[in-house]
């Protein structure tokens, strides 16, 4: 009998990825990921997939829901009936749009639409990121690379307090500016 851990390892074999493909395929708006050793915990059965983070990880990792996923990975729909609802028209429709875009468009909606900042603190993160490139290792980045790299850039900007990057106030500095005041306060008393 398949396990949950054997269905996963399957189903990644099948499309031609490593562990670390799927980790890398698993990022969310906040840029975590499922790290490789994750991956091949559940597939050996130390892990079951059972906490949130795992289970929607796995489906960001699979571009599915997770239901769907699951239904797969515990035995309720079998590899060649996901693979067909994975594979159908009617979602390679809605994403036709996106073949005419490049990747670093692709990843700048993606986190926009993830809501990591306003339109115009993700794409000045964006130009930002670009600039750090040569056009050889712009081409060679993909969608979720290039999404990593301008929520990577987003947040250096924001530490910088850099304008561009917000609206000036960081709840960070808002924060340390309390305590500040309050140590203040106590050493004059």
């Amino acid at each position: 009998m398949a396990t949950l851990g054997s269905r996963l390892r399957l189903l990644r074999e099948t499309l031609e990825l490593t562990q670390g493909e799927v980790s890398l395929r698993s990022v969310d708006q906040d840029g975590r990921i499922l790290r490789a050793v994750e991956v091949g915990h559940v597939e050996s059965g130390r892990n079951m997939a059972s906490t949130r983070r795992v289970r929607a990880s796995l489906a960001r990792a699979f571009g599915i829901t997770e239901n769907d996923l699951f239904d797969y990975l515990e035995g309720r729909v079998t590899l060649q009936d996901f693979m067909k609802h994975r594979d159908d028209p009617r979602r390679k429709l809605k994403q036709r749009g996106d073949e005419q875009k490049s990747p670093q468009e692709q990843a700048t909606e993606l986190v926009l639409a993830d809501g990591y900042g306003t339109a115009v603190e993700v794409r000045r993160a964006a130009a930002r990121a670009r600039e750090t490139l040569s056009s050889p290792e712009q081409t060679q980045l993909g969608v979720l690379e290039w999404a990593k790299l301008i929520e990577t850039t987003l947040r250096q900007m924001r530490r910088a307090g850099d304008p561009a990057a917000s609206s000036g106030v960081s709840p960070r500095a808002g924060a340390r500016g309390s305590v500040m005041h309050l140590k203040t306060k106590k050493r004059i008393v």
